[in-house]
């Protein structure tokens, strides 16, 4: 009797686990069959879809729409963001340390945080900065700016600035560093029984 309770439960464990394993290939079958399915749909909209298709963007879309169904918080970082992600989290960045922003259409820095290298290289507040290592700016948004601006630590970025009150561009020449931005940038007092903190987000600091 005994021999027969241990050959039953040899056998439902040995079903089980055909069980299991019938599933995790049934699973990595069904992952292969619509990834596959997605490479010959994107194949057949690039080839004969009406207007032109910017690959990254409708990969960029594909991803976000597949996590927004998971939670709010899984995410994807692709790596031109990472530098942002980096900020966020740890309150630093590699850069010049310089916030630039679009002021009647010009990039014109607005805000250089103190011992920065922007500060030591003589960048000053209202300075509209027209190229970035040769790259004309026109029409080019922030965040397009801010990738030109991020780099690596120790690396050089040319900066091409007009300035009020000169008729000559200038020429500035930058070595990027490791800015940590101030989770408080300002704090002061209103009067003798106000205080006032301006707390800008919170990071790892």
């Amino acid at each position: 009797m005994k021999k027969i309770y241990k050959f039953l439960a040899l056998g439902l464990i040995v079903s089980s686990l055909a069980l299991v394993g019938f599933k995790y290939e049934d699973r990595y079958f069904e992952i292969a069959k619509n990834l596959d399915i997605f490479a010959t749909l994107f194949k057949e909209l690039n080839a004969l879809y009406v207007d032109e298709i910017n690959p990254n963007k409708a990969m960029r879309t594909s991803i976000t729409a597949m996590l927004k169904d998971l939670d709010p918080y899984t995410n994807f970082y692709p790596e031109d963001d990472i530098e942002d992600y980096r900020t966020m989290a740890t309150g630093k960045y590699n850069g010049i340390g310089a916030t630039v922003s679009t002021v009647y259409g010009d990039h014109t820095i607005v805000m250089i945080y103190e011992d920065s290298p922007a500060d030591k290289a003589g960048v000053k507040i209202g300075d509209v900065v027209t190229h970035i290592n040769g790259v004309d700016l026109a029409g080019r948004d922030s965040d397009a700016l801010g990738r030109l601006l991020k780099g690596q630590t120790d690396t050089e970025v040319d900066l091409t600035i007009r300035r009020f009150g000169q008729t000559k561009p200038v020429k500035l020449s930058v070595k990027r560093a490791v800015v940590k931005t101030p989770n408080v940038p300002h704090y002061g007092l209103v009067n003798e029984e106000v205080g006032y903190i301006q707390l800008s987000d919170f990071s790892a600091t």
